[in-house]
Protein backbone atom coordinates (compact mmCIF):
# COMPACT_ATOMS: atom_id res chain seq x y z
CA UNK A 1 0.00 0.00 0.00
CA UNK A 2 1.06 3.49 -0.46
CA UNK A 3 -0.02 7.09 0.06
CA UNK A 4 -1.89 8.27 -3.19
CA UNK A 5 0.64 11.39 -2.78
CA UNK A 6 3.64 9.41 -2.84
CA UNK A 7 2.22 7.13 -5.40
CA UNK A 8 1.96 10.35 -7.58
CA UNK A 9 5.25 11.44 -6.84
CA UNK A 10 7.09 8.19 -7.95
CA UNK A 11 5.19 7.84 -10.48
CA UNK A 12 6.26 11.31 -11.90
CA UNK A 13 9.46 10.65 -10.85
CA UNK A 14 9.69 7.45 -13.11
CA UNK A 15 9.36 9.61 -16.08
CA UNK A 16 13.22 10.23 -16.20
CA UNK A 17 13.64 6.34 -16.23
CA UNK A 18 11.58 5.62 -19.25
CA UNK A 19 13.59 2.54 -21.40
CA UNK A 20 12.56 0.98 -24.68
CA UNK A 21 12.24 -1.49 -24.45
CA UNK A 22 10.18 -1.04 -21.52
CA UNK A 23 11.41 -1.92 -17.78
CA UNK A 24 8.43 -2.57 -15.37
CA UNK A 25 8.94 -0.15 -11.78
CA UNK A 26 6.07 -1.57 -8.74
CA UNK A 27 5.13 1.29 -7.26
CA UNK A 28 3.62 1.32 -3.66
CA UNK A 29 4.85 0.52 -0.27
CA UNK A 30 7.92 -1.96 0.89
CA UNK A 31 5.11 -4.07 3.52
CA UNK A 32 3.66 -6.90 2.93
CA UNK A 33 0.39 -6.99 4.58
CA UNK A 34 -2.62 -9.21 4.42
CA UNK A 35 -6.21 -7.69 4.57
CA UNK A 36 -6.85 -9.44 8.08
CA UNK A 37 -3.97 -7.51 9.48
CA UNK A 38 -4.62 -4.56 7.91
CA UNK A 39 -8.74 -4.93 9.40
CA UNK A 40 -6.95 -5.70 12.80
CA UNK A 41 -4.99 -2.66 12.46
CA UNK A 42 -8.09 -0.89 11.98
CA UNK A 43 -10.18 -2.51 14.67
CA UNK A 44 -7.67 -1.23 17.50
CA UNK A 45 -7.69 2.27 16.23
CA UNK A 46 -11.47 2.43 15.96
CA UNK A 47 -11.88 0.02 18.87
CA UNK A 48 -14.03 -2.49 16.94
CA UNK A 49 -13.73 -5.96 16.53
CA UNK A 50 -13.19 -7.15 12.78
CA UNK A 51 -15.49 -9.73 11.66
CA UNK A 52 -13.64 -11.30 8.51
CA UNK A 53 -15.20 -14.24 6.58
CA UNK A 54 -13.55 -16.92 4.83
CA UNK A 55 -9.61 -17.56 4.73
CA UNK A 56 -6.77 -16.54 2.79
CA UNK A 57 -6.18 -18.19 -0.69
CA UNK A 58 -2.55 -20.28 -0.48
CA UNK A 59 -1.62 -17.64 -3.22
CA UNK A 60 -1.47 -14.13 -2.96
CA UNK A 61 -0.18 -11.49 -5.22
CA UNK A 62 3.17 -9.89 -3.88
CA UNK A 63 4.55 -6.93 -5.64
CA UNK A 64 8.75 -6.38 -5.83
CA UNK A 65 9.34 -2.88 -4.91
CA UNK A 66 13.35 -3.53 -4.89
CA UNK A 67 13.39 -1.03 -8.13
CA UNK A 68 11.45 1.59 -6.81
CA UNK A 69 12.85 1.77 -3.76
CA UNK A 70 16.48 1.95 -4.90
CA UNK A 71 15.47 4.89 -7.32
CA UNK A 72 13.54 6.54 -4.78
CA UNK A 73 14.14 5.23 -1.20
CA UNK A 74 10.70 4.41 0.99
CA UNK A 75 7.51 6.55 0.50
CA UNK A 76 7.18 9.77 3.00
CA UNK A 77 4.16 8.82 4.44
CA UNK A 78 4.93 4.87 6.65
CA UNK A 79 2.27 2.32 6.45
CA UNK A 80 1.48 2.94 9.99
CA UNK A 81 1.01 6.90 9.38
CA UNK A 82 -1.83 5.95 6.70
CA UNK A 83 -3.47 3.47 8.83
CA UNK A 84 -3.93 6.43 11.63
CA UNK A 85 -5.19 9.35 9.03
CA UNK A 86 -7.97 6.80 7.47
CA UNK A 87 -9.01 5.63 11.02
CA UNK A 88 -9.11 9.09 12.40
CA UNK A 89 -10.82 10.38 9.01
CA UNK A 90 -13.89 7.12 9.63
CA UNK A 91 -14.12 7.78 13.13
CA UNK A 92 -14.97 11.74 12.95
CA UNK A 93 -17.53 10.75 10.01
CA UNK A 94 -15.57 11.85 7.00
CA UNK A 95 -17.48 11.26 3.43
CA UNK A 96 -15.96 8.01 1.48
CA UNK A 97 -17.41 6.89 -2.35
CA UNK A 98 -19.06 3.93 -0.73
CA UNK A 99 -17.55 1.46 -3.39
CA UNK A 100 -16.30 -2.55 -3.01
CA UNK A 101 -12.51 -2.77 -2.21
CA UNK A 102 -12.72 -5.65 -4.23
CA UNK A 103 -9.97 -6.95 -2.06
CA UNK A 104 -10.69 -10.73 -2.34
CA UNK A 105 -11.20 -10.46 -6.30
CA UNK A 106 -8.47 -12.27 -8.07
CA UNK A 107 -9.10 -12.41 -11.45
CA UNK A 108 -8.43 -9.08 -12.19
CA UNK A 109 -12.47 -7.59 -13.35
CA UNK A 110 -13.06 -5.14 -10.73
Amino acid sequence: MIWQGDANEQALRLLAHCTTPTTPVNVTGPQKTSVRWLAGEFGKRLGKAPRVTGSEAKTAWVVDTTASQRLFGPPRVPLAKMIDWVADWVARGGPTLGKDTHFGTRDGKY
